[in-house]
């Protein structure tokens, strides 16, 4: 607005126009936001753009005000429109944490069990064949436990203590002193991972019980936390 009000100053247009235009187009930007959308938009290209013209033949410089001073009034008048809609601001309402849950195979035929009991989180999980039933996720607040494979075979076993986080910090259960060899693992897609990077049902299990009671990594665990792990999730993992 600065600029829209110092340009006609600084180019010495006669105060009279300097003034009209300085009150005439943040007023109109200000009301046009407040009409409903079919007239705020007409109003913004006619008005807003079109109405630069006329004083552009007064002079440049009123023009260019014009372009500058209607769209402050119009973001104002948004402002303006959304507290009294009682829209809050961004950030503004903090964020609640869906009630702690288990979603079993994400997508179309996804289950949803609500605040799951261990029985039921180890049923599922013996349930999983690697064809149709793949992954588990596991929340309980901010925080996420997943779970993926065969009872039979080799897991993966990932965990964020808060997903809600910019830049979230995931861990994932490995086999310290497996042998060099790569598995594969249906997930979304069929993914191939290097066998210290998985699990297995014992332990997945015990993962499972300590999530469900604090949210936590199970102590005694082989768990590696890095950056990496997070870029390294498989893309059936990637979404809640």
């Amino acid at each position: 607005m600065a600029m829209g009000i110092a340009l006609p100053v600084f180019w010495q247009v006669r105060p009279g126009f300097i003034v009209l235009v300085i009150l005439l187009a943040p007023a109109l930007g200000f009301g046009a936001v407040q009409l409903p959308t079919p007239a705020r938009d007409v109003l913004m290209w006619v008005v807003g753009f079109g109405g630069a013209l006329p004083w552009g033949l007064v002079h440049p410089t009123l023009a260019v005000s014009w372009l500058v001073l209607f769209p402050c009034g119009f973001a104002l008048g948004g402002h303006f429109r959304a507290i009294r809609s009682g829209v809050p601001k961004p950030g503004s309402v903090p964020v609640v944490p869906a009630s702690d849950r288990m979603v079993c195979d994400p997508g179309e035929d996804e289950v949803v069990v609500i605040e799951p009991s261990v029985a039921a989180v180890f049923a599922a999980i013996d349930a999983l064949d690697g064809i149709d039933r793949t992954v588990i996720s596991l929340f309980r607040g901010p925080a996420r436990l997943d779970l993926a494979g065969r009872p039979d075979g080799p897991m993966l076993v990932y965990h964020c203590v808060d997903q809600t986080a910019a830049r979230p910090e995931w861990s994932h259960l490995t086999t310290p002193g497996a042998p060099d060899v790569e598995v594969t693992i249906q997930l979304a897609v069929l993914g191939h991972f290097p066998l210290w990077r998985t699990t297995t049902l014992e332990p997945a299990r015990r993962a499972a019980a300590e999530f469900l009671d604090s949210g936590r990594r199970a102590p005694g665990l082989s768990w590696r936390t890095d950056p990496d792990v997070a870029d390294l999730r498989p893309p059936g993992l990637s979404e809640d």
